[in-house]
């Protein structure tokens, strides 16, 4: 891309170079051949005007050239050089001034000009002026060599000027096509320099941004890869159950086992949709919701695990009727969920869920009877923990805490342990 962009800028600059300096030769060229025939002609007026009055033809004289690349001659009435330089018989030049005019030719080695002198109102004398074509050339030349350095200094400043405009704009660029193709990687997160570029830099910032969202867009998808196998668990644990009743005890009807593993499989497929939707913060069902309501889907899906678990479950509604929150009835369905399969594999004794109003909100509420011991409540939330107590040691894992904390953020809520002992998860919500 370097090299690109200092091939375009470096081509155009010799381009406007050749576009002003062709023209620009062309009119020193006229120029200076001008110049010469001026200096020419001014040399010829200063001697013509230096011959002492009453001067005839064979009478003494010297006239001096101005320079040695002049050369004066003196011709008489009849065209015959009677003192100076030049041919013996003048030339068209001499003949035209004879005629009261100025003679100018360019022969093929000079240039020439012819100055009459007059006397009395008559030409009495021509005075003829060369300078060789050489000369003028020599200038020219001159003046064209210090047109071809200037022209190569700014070729080679534009080239200097290239080379640190490519790299100003080719550096960042290469940085965002590197970076770009880190998105939806493990270093998808990145920090691009700014280079001081108004649209590079919009640029950077804008990869920044969608790098930051194809981040969380993949930790949300690798959150629900390692745990949607713990929320799926009871759904399946409950499908197993019922194929192994059927087993031990058959019934009459066979279709009766086809319609209760259809309605299984129906709750199952409804819970991966409702966690990809959760895990990619795309909730659909956010509406104003009874806490008490959602307290009471907990009950119906978990009552005949604890019954089979031989683990009582206590559930206590909010005396209020009148406090709701708006949230997804789905996301806090699977909150509780994650709550309450904690409390069942690894808490001890009865399980309460209950709701309570708080300052400016509820808090729905799991608790157990068993302890944490000196567990941080918050690394339930990132890595499996363990405990002792009084039975020995304790798996507190904290199995979907992660997804689940999520979950309640998404919601406008909080997720926290508040109390060690015995054990509680609280659910915080404002309400409306």
């Amino acid at each position: 891309m370097k090299r690109r962009i200092v091939v375009a800028i470096v081509t155009v600059a010799g381009l406007v170079v050749l576009a002003f300096g062709i023209p620009l030769a062309m009119v020193i060229d006229r120029q200076f051949e001008g110049q010469t025939v001026l200096r020419l002609e001014r040399a010829a007026i200063l001697a013509a005007r230096d011959i002492p009055a009453g001067w005839r033809p064979g009478d003494p004289l010297v006239i001096d050239p101005p320079s040695h690349d002049t050369s004066l001659g003196v011709y008489d009435a009849h065209a015959i050089r009677v003192s100076g330089e030049g041919p013996e018989i003048g030339d068209q030049a001499v003949h035209t001034a004879l005629a009261n005019g100025i003679g100018e030719s360019e022969g093929d080695e000079s240039y020439v000009i012819g100055v009459p002198v007059t006397q009395g109102g008559a030409v009495v004398a021509v005075v003829r002026a060369e300078q060789r074509l050489e000369v003028t050339d020599r200038r020219i030349r001159a003046a064209w060599a210090s047109m071809g350095l200037l022209a190569f200094l700014v070729v080679g400043a534009s080239t200097l000027l290239a080379r640190r405009l490519a790299r100003r704009i080719a550096v960042p660029v290469e940085a965002l096509g590197i970076n770009a193709g880190l998105l939806g990687t493990d270093t998808s997160t990145i920090a691009l320099p700014r280079s001081g570029m108004a649209e590079i830099d919009d640029v950077a910032a804008a990869l920044e941004d969608a790098a930051m969202r194809v981040a969380e867009s993949v930790d949300r998808e690798r959150a629900f890869s390692a745990e949607v196998s713990h929320q799926l668990r009871t759904p399946i644990t409950g499908l197993r159950l019922l194929i192994d009743t059927e087993k031990l005890a058959p019934r009459d009807d066979p279709t009766l086992i086809l319609r209760d593993a259809a309605v299984v499989i129906g709750r199952l497929e409804a819970t991966v949709d409702e966690l990809l939707s959760l895990a990619r913060n795309r909730p659909t069902d956010r509406v104003a919701l009874d806490p008490n309501g959602v307290l009471a889907d907990v009950e119906q899906r978990w009552r005949p695990v604890f019954a089979r678990s031989g683990r009582a479950m206590r559930v206590v509604p909010q005396r209020a009727d009148d406090i709701v929150v708006v949230a997804s009835r789905s996301a806090l369905g699977h909150i509780l969920d994650v709550l309450v399969d904690n409390a069942l594999h690894h808490g001890a004794g009865a399980v309460t869920i209950s709701c309570e109003p708080v300052d400016g909100g509820v808090a729905l509420r799991v608790a157990d009877e068993g302890q944490l011991g000196e567990t941080s409540p918050e690394s339930l939330f990132t890595a499996p923990t363990y405990s002792r107590s009084d039975r020995g040691v304790v798996a507190r894992r904290g199995i979907g805490l992660g997804l689940a904390r999520r979950l309640a953020q998404a919601e406008g809520g909080e997720l926290a342990c508040t109390s060690v002992g015995p054990t509680t998860f609280s659910v915080l919500l404002a309400h409306i």
